[in-house]
């Protein structure tokens, strides 16, 4: 339409041009639509140009003139159009905000370098400030995309746009990851929280800053176990269950049950209304590597004394969830309802962290030059295997906290053992008197508190031990190897409650692994 008034007001203008040249020496007569206008300004001639009022003729057309003073510019909307508004602005904001999010499964960050590069850039060179882009491409780790196969980041949910200037709106929401189940049935697999900052450049609304947030739960009812990839889907009734993990142990066939030939988890889902006077039906998922699967089915070894094996429930790429024979044997409390919720297919799968031959063989060599050096005190050594831009985490008591563990950068770690200042890193198990130490205090307390590297067990990605501090080291970190250097017990006569353990935790970073976390883990009161 706008087209269309701007064509006649160029027509109006040479008709008053080729009769300007006809009759110079008489008024100029302006006529619009058969009716003549008389403007303010009357038209001229200068040189061989016709100068109109255009103010006149566009509003004689039904159209509006306004004078853009800054930029020297006549702006002409014809009548039912807005000039830009607040809510137009936002509808805009929003609408780049929803396109990136479409793009997001498109970049795989565990590709090679080259490759992440390109994709980054044939995906969010639309819609990213050319700053961004530039950063993202440079250092890949940082930028948002897909980190596994499965699930993937399938959009974003957007719950806040708010103003904060004429030209730069905030956008608050969150990533929602899905798998092929969530495709078809609906919901997410998993959620991360995102914040975007969007300005107008050059006349386009552009993302000009990213912030991504921790995973966070799909909800009160749905277990999700980021170690190995599955989440357990329970109804409103469960609402405050608790978790219980345990060890499934399998035999060799030939009866022998002296010392178990596979080992993996158990992890049981209890009802919150149980009791141990009312004890309830828990809901127990075994995790098998698909190695230990395979091995079960050819009968190389069996779990339990029931003739018949576990029932598959799931399985990923790296492992399968099964439900124990005969789990319910003796009909508890709230049986029925469990039968019922394990035949709605409750649980989902995806892509989770290595499992642990796969974690072996891409960490080993790694961490045991990680092992080394903190025997020996390398600090040169730690610094270069510490993660660039994350730096390194420490963690006193298995339980990773966010917000009070402290983190040294690879500058730090440099002079890690030459630093005397004393920090805070957090508080003692039992007492909560605060942890007040020098680096090489912690060190001696916390890090390398026994010959680790002469453990006993070594786990890959492998929870070894447990205390009773909430395990959350998968849920915090972003797709990590966990090496796991643990002594069962030093003295008999503890009964194994004087074992220990350090955790290394290792996250990719340009196709290496980086050190971003130090565990200690202990049995505490």
């Amino acid at each position: 339409m706008k087209k269309r008034w701007l064509i006649l007001i160029a027509v109006v203008v040479l008709i008053c041009g080729l009769a300007a040249a006809t009759w110079a020496d008489q008024p100029i007569k302006l006529v619009v639509n058969g009716k003549e206008i008389k403007p303010d300004v009357p038209a001229q001639i200068i040189g061989d140009r016709t100068m109109v009022p255009v103010r006149w003729i566009a509003e004689a057309l039904g159209a509006e003139v306004e004078w853009d003073a800054e930029n020297r510019t006549v702006i002409i909307r014809t009548k039912g159009s807005t000039p830009e508004s607040p809510e137009s602005d936002q509808a805009a904001v929003f609408k780049v905000v929803e396109d990136f999010g479409q793009r997001l499964k498109n970049v795989s960050l565990l590709a090679p370098d080259d490759v992440v590069t390109k994709s980054i850039k044939e995906n969010y060179a639309e819609y990213v400030s050319p700053e961004l882009l530039a950063q993202w491409q440079k250092d890949p780790a940082n930028a948002p995309g897909r980190l596994t196969s499965s699930p993937w980041p399938e959009r974003i949910d957007i719950a806040q746009i708010v103003k904060l200037s004429d030209t730069k709106y905030q956008a608050k929401g969150d990533i929602i990851e899905v798998t092929s189940m969530e495709m078809v049935e609906g919901g997410y697999a998993a959620k991360r929280p995102i914040v975007l900052e969007v300005e107008k450049k050059d006349n386009q609304w552009l993302i000009t800053s990213v912030s991504l947030d921790i995973y966070g739960q799909a909800s009160p009812t749905t277990y999700q176990n980021k170690q190995y990839g599955f989440s357990f889907q329970l109804p409103e009734s469960w609402t405050g269950y608790t978790v219980i993990s345990d060890q499934w142990k399998g035999y060799a066939i030939d009866g022998s049950r002296e010392e178990p030939v596979e080992t993996g988890a158990l992890i049981n889902l209890r009802h919150p209304q149980w009791t141990m006077e009312d004890p309830r039906q828990d809901i127990p998922i075994m995790v098998f590597t698909l190695s230990q699967w395979n091995a079960l089915q050819q009968e190389k070894f069996s779990v339990g004394a029931a003739p018949v094996g576990p029932k598959e429930l799931g399985r990923n790429s790296q492992y399968v969830f099964a439900l124990p024979a005969r789990y319910n044997f003796a009909f508890p409390t709230g049986y029925e309802e469990v039968e019922e919720i394990l035949a709605n297919d409750s649980l989902k799968t995806w892509e989770g962290p290595l499992a642990p031959e796969q974690a072996e063989k891409a960490i080993k060599e790694t961490a045991a030059k990680m092992i080394k050096a903190l025997s020996s005190k390398d600090a040169d050594t730690i610094a270069d295997l510490v993660h660039p831009t994350q730096g390194v985490r420490f963690t006193p008591y298995t339980n990773v906290s966010l917000e009070n563990d402290l983190v040294f950068s690879q500058k730090e770690m440099r002079s890690f053992f030459q630093d005397q200042k004393v920090y805070l890193w957090g508080y003692y198990d039992g007492s909560g008197e605060p942890i007040n130490l020098t680096p090489s205090q912690y060190y001696e307390k916390f890090v390398y508190a026994e010959d680790y590297i002469n453990s006993k067990q070594v786990g890959y990605n492998q929870v070894l031990s447990s205390g009773n501090a909430l395990e959350n080291q998968f849920e915090v970190y972003s797709n990590p190897i966990v090496v796991e250097y643990y002594f069962p017990g030093f003295n008999p006569e503890y009964d194994g409650m004087d074992w220990r353990s350090l955790r290394l935790v290792f996250e990719s970073y340009k196709n290496e692994w980086k050190l971003v976390g130090i565990i200690n883990n202990q049995w505490t009161i």
